[in-house]
């Protein structure tokens, strides 16, 4: 099937909305040509959108799914598509429903499809191995999938003290050597854990020692220097140091309808950039280490304000000069421009170097707001203490709470305090300038 989409434009962000009915985006990958591939649950099967023209092309697969009863603008048919990758000339994604990864040849039409021995493996996430096997991860079944070129299948059982893994996601730093993390939270399997693996010769081992992992799903790398990893259950991420063996977790801004914003995958590009998406906030945020800054990017105008509103936007793809993302109800995809410029920026005095404080001491840090805004800039605070990030035994204050408009550069003075009853540990503190549509 082929259609053509439209792109509107709001700030950074561009979306197209994907005809009709309801076609339940999900699972995307960018081309090296720039074209966008993503999985469609509803079709079922993949579609393929060259945003210069806005061609989109759509292969359903030919396999007979369960009719559902549809309730409004739901699916008819549906399954689970949460990976996808192009490889050995396909495009590959998972079918939950038929327990079957499918590979789909744009230049003939014709799938192929390898069916997965365990009843109702859930086939998750994939990657493409420097070796150009490709690995999959099966969170039902407790295994990972190996698919050679020849087609042939290995599977790879996960436990721990006995218990069975679920396995979320696979990055590989080079040929000999790659990571998957499991998510932990789930009936009758194994904690949350990272664990590093030679693809030669598959016998993992755990790193990140004892650090607690709330319900990691995602997995990133940065240039040797250490592991991202997405907490889906409390709004932060967290970065593990693989030279000195630290782990700092790094909160997002708040959102008002719910305790958490729900981060779900998290991505590198090079050595400054770390993206990952917040499924309940409804935002695509990129860190810039370099600036120790976090922007985060409203995927809806207006902003949503409770969570009928949010477009539910489970995953995304890095391309060149940003990122691509899903809308699995919002029935779109969606592109953030990385080279997009807002019209205010926040920095502070110094080098962003660590502060110690013993219990009851504080000290002041100046938050630099530069740019314009005709409307009014409203200030919030997050740290890493807590599941909420909202600041429990950190107080940090600041004499004003809103900026009426900005022109030119206003200095805020903000004091951070160490609570009597605050743990000894290491601790981020964020402090969000916001607009609404940019934070």
């Amino acid at each position: 099937m082929k259609s053509q989409l439209h792109g509107i434009t709001f700030g950074a962000i561009t979306e197209y909305a994907l005809p009709s009915p309801i076609r339940s985006a999900n699972a995307i990958t960018v081309a090296p040509d720039g074209s966008v591939w993503f999985g469609e649950e509803a079709l079922p099967g993949v579609a393929h959108l060259y945003p210069k023209n806005g061609t989109l092309i759509e292969y359903a697969w030919p396999f007979k799914y369960r009719v559902s009863s549809p309730q409004g603008n739901s699916p008819t048919f549906t399954t689970d598509t949460w990976g996808i990758a192009l490889w050995n000339g396909k495009v590959w994604a998972s079918d939950v429903t038929m327990n079957q990864i499918v590979g789909v040849d744009p230049s003939t039409g014709n799938v192929t499809a390898i069916h997965l021995p365990s009843n109702d493996s859930f086939p998750y996430t994939m990657t493409v191995a420097p070796d150009n096997s490709l690995w999959f991860t099966q969170l039902d079944s407790s295994k990972i999938g190996r698919v050679f070129a020849n087609g042939t299948l290995v599977e790879y059982p996960l436990s721990v003290g006995g218990q069975q893994e679920a396995p979320a996601e696979i990055v590989f730093e080079n040929s000999t050597l790659g990571y998957y993390v499991t998510i932990g939270g789930v009936p009758d399997r194994g904690p949350s854990a990272i664990y590093a693996f030679n693809p030669q010769k598959f016998s993992p081992y755990q790193v990140v020692g004892n650090q607690t992992l709330s319900t990691p799903d995602s997995i990133a790398l940065m240039d040797g220097r250490g592991i991202w990893v997405d907490l889906h259950g409390p709004s932060m991420v967290g970065f593990y140091n693989l030279t000195d063996r630290s782990f700092t977790t790094y909160p997002t801004s708040r959102i008002n309808n719910t305790n958490t914003v729900l981060p779900y995958f998290i991505k590198t590009n090079d050595s400054s950039y770390v993206w990952f998406n917040e499924h309940y906030g409804n935002r695509m945020a990129v860190i810039d280490l370099a600036k120790s800054t976090l922007t985060e990017y409203s995927e809806s105008n207006p902003p949503a304000k409770n969570s009928s509103q949010i477009g539910n936007a489970l995953t995304f793809a890095l391309a060149r000069n940003g990122a691509w993302f899903t809308a699995i109800t919002g029935n779109f995809i969606g592109y953030v421009d990385a080279s997009y410029t807002p019209s205010f920026s926040v920095s502070t005095d110094g080098n962003n170097q660590p502060i110690q404080l013993r219990r009851g001491q504080e000290a002041n840090v100046t938050l630099n707001v530069s740019g314009t805004s005709p409307q009014p800039l409203s200030l919030q605070f997050s740290d890493s203490e807590s599941f909420t990030a909202v600041p429990k035994n950190i107080s940090i204050i600041s004499k004003v709470s809103s900026i009426p408009s900005l022109n030119g550069q206003r200095d805020l003075v903000i004091t951070i305090r160490a609570g009597e009853n605050l743990a000894p540990g290491r601790y981020t503190v964020l402090m969000t300038v916001d607009v609404g549509l940019i934070l």
